[in-house]
């Protein structure tokens, strides 16, 4: 449940498919961002960071940031083998980074030497595979 700015309520997830998510056996969580191209995921470094480190994690990081070896459809198939039923994706963590091509920040995917939409790829390879897909989504973020 999500409380907005005015203190209304709204699920943004269906009552059934929570039920499916809590009766189904394995899934697999995929996890990074613009900052693991240095071994470790970051963000939370980001919490009263001075400006320089800040400059540098915003400025600095998404010009290198470049996942080619990421392959969805090949970590698609493999979950399938695994016996997984999902693969739920980071699509926007503490950071602020965002996997797909989003209008409302420059500091996403698409501005990096990757230059596509991750997300589209991922959603694409998981659904040709059979398997369902979930959405991580941090709406509150350091940035």
């Amino acid at each position: 449940e999500v409380k907005d700015a005015g203190q209304s309520n709204y699920n943004l997830n269906k009552p059934e498919r929570q039920e499916w998510l809590k009766n189904t056996d394995a899934g697999l969580f995929i996890h990074f961002g613009v900052d693991s191209q240095l071994g470790i995921v970051i963000s939370h470094s980001l919490v009263g960071a001075s400006n320089d480190y800040l400059d540098r994690y915003f400025n600095d990081l998404p010009k290198t940031f470049n996942p080619d070896k990421f392959n969805p459809y090949e970590i698609a198939q493999m979950a399938k083998l695994a016996g997984m039923k999902y693969i739920v994706f980071t699509t926007k963590h503490h950071s602020g980074f965002c996997m797909w091509d989003t209008k409302t920040t420059d500091f996403n995917i698409t501005k990096t030497p990757y230059k596509k939409d991750l997300l589209k790829e991922f959603v694409d390879a998981t659904r040709a595979a059979g398997l369902e897909v979930g959405f991580y989504f941090s709406p509150e973020d350091f940035s």
